[in-house]
C-alpha cells in the first residue's frame, strides 16, 4: 500500500462510500480498528477455551452491538452536534475541534 493510498482511504467520505465492500476496505484500512478486531478474536478464543460459547455469551455478544452502535450515536447526534447555544456547547466546549 503506497502512502497515496492510505491517504486516500483516510479522508474518504461518507458520499463516497457506496457499497458495504467500500466501506469495509476504508475501515479495516484503518490501524485501530485491525487491533480491535485482533483483540475480540483473542477474547472470543480463550473464552471458548476457557469455558465454551454458549447461548448467553451469544446475547451479551448480540446486545452489546446493539447498544454500543446506539450509543454512539446518541453521542455523535446530540453531544458532538449541540446547537453553538446550547450548555453542552459553552459550558463543556464539545462540539467545538469536532
Amino acid at each position: 500500500m503506497s502512502a497515496v493510498d492510505k491517504t486516500e482511504r483516510s479522508t474518504a467520505r461518507a458520499t463516497d462510500l457506496q457499497s458495504l465492500l467500500a466501506l469495509a476496505r476504508t475501515f479495516l484500512g484503518e490501524t485501530a480498528p485491525r487491533i480491535i478486531l485482533a483483540a475480540v478474536a483473542l477474547t472470543v478464543a480463550l473464552r471458548i477455551a476457557v469455558a465454551g460459547f454458549g447461548f448467553s455469551d451469544a446475547a451479551t455478544v448480540a446486545l452489546s452491538i446493539v447498544f454500543v452502535g446506539f450509543l454512539e450515536w446518541v453521542i455523535h447526534a446530540h453531544w458532538l452536534h449541540a446547537p453553538s447555544n446550547s450548555r453542552r456547547m459553552t459550558k463543556l466546549r464539545s462540539g467545538v475541534r469536532h
